[in-house]
């Protein structure tokens, strides 16, 4: 590696670089190190002598030490899209010079732990990243911290009917009974006996629990079930190993129902909670079945089920929650009658053991139970249905709120384009209306259709108990009209341009002629109704006259309008009609009149 010129180290989610990365590859020119999580550069950068070019961008920077000024041969460098504390540092995309020259100047701010940072937010992210990154190497590091001679000796007892319980016993054949199930783990083999009297689940459940430990422990073991076809040689092992014979072996002990209920009465779960006045609560759980949700990442906790003892550490907890979590799991310890086999355990937030979560109720794993996966499943099923169905159910909610808006503002239009006078007019009814009352012919104001249309959206039945009046029918009726409408109105307009197109034809023909003063038809139109309503108005007048002179005609009294005058009936001056003398005399100078013409 002494010879590398160029390494791309881009994209992956690199925090820090160990001291030997920088004494190991002195000949790099160009270093890419973009789109990581770097936290800090460290001062053995200035080792790299011959750096050309180095790409710092996107990552979590908010200083650089000043000993990089001393690198001379840095031509590029590349420092965007971090969070510097310094304006100083976009210097480096356009004069990399003043930019060394301010690192010579500059005091280093930062030390390794960062305590010296003024971000908060970036001092919060650093320890969650310690955190995270102490939560999955600490499992490691304790196991390559020590060589393993021997494995321990461990006797898993499952019992159950419905639910199968594993807990560790004595790994003594005293321990073993004809009813249940048991798992010996010496490490390199696990051995799975299965009692004559034990049930079909309890067998699943072991064949699939000695897999996962298997898997846990690094999968290196030989998982052995020992039946009437397996070998003589590994049964009498199995048996050696737990110091006894076969025939040593106990009948079955009690029910199984009876044993878990023990079993679940004599779990405890202590919480160790630090409160803000740094005061330690502790709350203790006991008797129950016991759920994933109750423990806190921010708190630790301790699990007594009458044999081995758990300390939970709870990712964000404090020292002072783990060293009373410690001291409660001592004082357990030396109560109660507990085995030889019997020990405190640590279990750490998010790496928690196979065996630990056999204890919570939705945390054990029942992949290798068939009807709890077609149960599972179902469950699924139905709620992808469900969520379905509500979905379908929102979006004709929201669809029928929708056409209730449009169809009232499709009313206001229309009552808007109305004629405001109609209430003058005597409207006649046709046979094709409905009516909300069933009772009279009227067209049903805006506030009927409107209750009318509510009712039809919370009921399935589109039609009103009084007069039967259909509303969904009625819409699509004002829906039609306004289409008829809307087509009469493009219509119009298209015969107004070709009119307007005509008459500029007509008027570059005739350019010497006069212009006609164009013609305003919505003035006419407005006209023209005015004058309609004169008449009217002018009708109406004559009316009321006509039952005046009725009126005084009846009372026998005599009234003028205009040129006419009427009398009371009975008066002296009654009109007589004319005699035929006098209709003769009338006659006698048409006569005159007519020869005079046939002489001429």
């Amino acid at each position: 590696l002494s010879n590398l010129v160029l390494l791309n180290l881009g994209e992956n989610e690199i925090q820090t670089l160990p001291i030997e990365f920088f004494t190991n590859l002195i000949s790099l020119t160009k270093l890419y190190l973009d789109n990581n999580n770097l936290l800090e550069v460290r001062p053995e950068i200035s080792k790299l002598s011959h750096l050309k070019e180095l790409n710092l961008r996107s990552n979590q920077l908010i200083d650089l030490p000043s000993v990089m000024a001393s690198l001379p041969s840095m031509a590029l460098l590349d420092l965007d899209d971090n969070q510097w504390d310094n304006d100083a540092y976009k210097l480096a995309a356009t004069d990399i010079h003043r930019f060394m020259q301010f690192l010579k100047q500059k005091k280093d701010i930062v030390s390794r732990n960062r305590s010296n940072t003024t971000s908060k937010e970036y001092r919060r992210t650093i320890r969650k990243q310690k955190l995270e990154e102490t939560q999955k190497t600490r499992a490691e590091d304790i196991a390559s911290s020590f060589m393993i001679v021997e494995s321990k000796k461990s006797l898993y007892h499952l019992k159950g009917a419905d639910r199968i319980l594993v807990h560790r016993v004595e790994p003594t054949i005293e321990s073993l009974n004809k009813g249940d199930v048991f798992i010996l783990d010496i490490g390199k083999k696990i051995y799975i006996w299965p009692g004559p009297k034990s049930n079909l689940r309890e067998k699943q459940k072991a064949i699939h629990f000695a897999g996962l430990l298997n898997e846990e422990e690094g999968g290196n073991a030989i998982v052995l079930l020992l039946n009437d076809d397996s070998k003589k040689s590994d049964r009498k092992e199995f048996f050696s190993l737990l110091g006894g014979k076969k025939s040593q072996v106990q009948s079955a002990d009690d029910e199984d129902a009876s044993v878990i209920e023990d079993y679940i009465m004599m779990t405890k779960l202590f919480h160790f909670r630090e409160n803000e006045d740094s005061r330690l609560d502790i709350d203790i759980v006991v008797g129950v079945d016991l759920y994933k949700s109750m423990l806190d990442s921010s708190s630790c906790s301790v699990l007594d089920c009458g044999g081995d003892i758990w300390i939970w550490v709870g990712t964000f907890s404090s020292t002072n929650e783990r060293s009373w979590a410690m001291l409660k799991a001592e004082e357990l310890m030396g109560h109660g009658r507990r085995g030889n086999f019997a020990e405190i355990l640590f279990v750490l937030d998010g790496v928690e053991t196979l065996y630990f979560k056999e204890n919570f109720v939705d945390w054990v794993d029942m992949s290798w139970d068939s009807a709890w996966v077609k149960a599972q499943a179902r469950i699924e099923e139905i709620a992808k249905k469900e969520a379905e169905l509500e979905a379908a159910q929102k979006a004709k909610a929201s669809g029928q709120e929708s056409s209730l808006e449009e169809y009232s503002e499709d009313v206001e239009e229309e009552e808007e384009e109305e004629d405001p006078h109609e209430d003058e007019k005597v409207q006649p009814s046709t046979s094709t209306e409905a009516t909300l009352d069933g009772a009279s012919n009227r067209r049903p104001t805006l506030q009927e259709r409107m209750k009318a249309f509510e009712s039809t959206t919370s009921k399935p039945t589109a039609q009103t108990k009084a007069g039967g009046y259909n509303v969904q029918a009625e819409i699509e009726k004002e829906r039609d009209r306004e289409r008829e409408l809307a087509k009469e109105r493009e219509k119009e307009k298209v015969k107004e341009k070709l009119k307007q197109r005509q008459q500029e034809k007509e008027s570059q023909q005739d350019k010497g002629k006069t212009k006609e003063p164009e013609v305003d038809l919505e003035k006419e139109e407005e006209k023209r109704k005015q004058e309609e309503r004169d008449r009217e108005r002018e009708k109406a007048k004559e009316k009321e006259r006509e039952k005046v002179r009725m009126r005084m005609a009846a009372a026998g009294g005599a009234l003028s309008f205009g040129n006419k005058s009427f009398e009371k009936e009975g008066s002296p001056s009654k009109v007589e009609p004319p005699s035929k003398a006098q209709e003769s005399n009338q006659q006698e100078p048409k006569k005159k009149k007519k020869k005079k013409k046939k002489k001429k």
